[in-house]
């Protein structure tokens, strides 16, 4: 699958790590590479990045599977998303429970951020609505900024955006100082939730869109 104009590419079918516990990760990993899968979709709010990352590098010392093979995606956590400070920590905390010096697709996880939790406190899943501190098309843009700088580090190959609808991604691309174009867009996408509007949006941009179903 292209991706824009950058002459990347990324698999057309990959593998989502959401919903995997810790202890079934090394086995689910395993059989994926196994069935010929070489993207892995992952975030630090799913809670096994570490454990992938183990998984993963242990495939490539074992001689299964080479790292240029791979097409990891990493998102940044909406707690995270505020600052730029934060922003980078996240990905270097991402980068090394990875194990990878780059990820090939990073995904800002939600057009929002969240109140970062007490020390102590537990982030409960679903986010609370009161922890939510709601869009801004101000915020996300400078938020971009940020993944700007990153993939001129070359610690990001390719950038994008997640769960975001098509009016709020006909305004971030609006844009007038954009330096770099999203490459992706991930949504929930499946017969009974076709997005056909988004999709229009984002084959009128040259934006790849994956999906997920839940």
């Amino acid at each position: 699958l292209p991706l824009g104009p950058s002459a990347g590419q990324m698999p057309q079918i990959g593998f989502g790590t959401w919903g995997l516990q810790p202890q079934e990760v090394s086995t689910a990993i395993r059989a994926a590479v196994a069935a010929g899968y070489r993207s892995f979709d992952c975030a630090p709010v799913y809670q096994n990045e570490r454990q992938v990352g183990e998984t993963l590098s242990a495939l490539i010392a074992e001689g299964v599977v080479t790292r240029s093979e791979l097409f990891i995606t990493s998102k940044v956590p909406p707690a995270d998303a505020c600052s730029r400070h934060r922003t980078e920590r996240a990905l270097r905390q991402s980068l090394h429970d990875l194990r990878t010096g780059y990820v090939d697709l990073y995904l800002i996880h939600w057009p929002f951020c969240v109140r970062s939790p007490e020390p102590g406190r537990p982030r409960p899943w679903p986010l609370p609505l009161e922890d939510q501190l709601g869009y801004s098309a101000e915020q996300l843009r400078e938020e971009w900024r940020t993944i700007e700088a990153l993939v001129a580090t070359r610690a990001v190959r390719h950038a994008g955006l997640a769960n975001i609808g098509e009016r709020r991604l006909a305004k971030f691309l609006a844009s007038p100082d954009l330096a770099v174009r999203p490459a992706v867009v991930q949504v929930e996408l499946h017969p009974y939730n076709q997005m056909r509007a988004l999709r229009a949006l984002c084959a009128s941009h040259g934006i790849a869109v994956t999906a997920y179903s839940s």
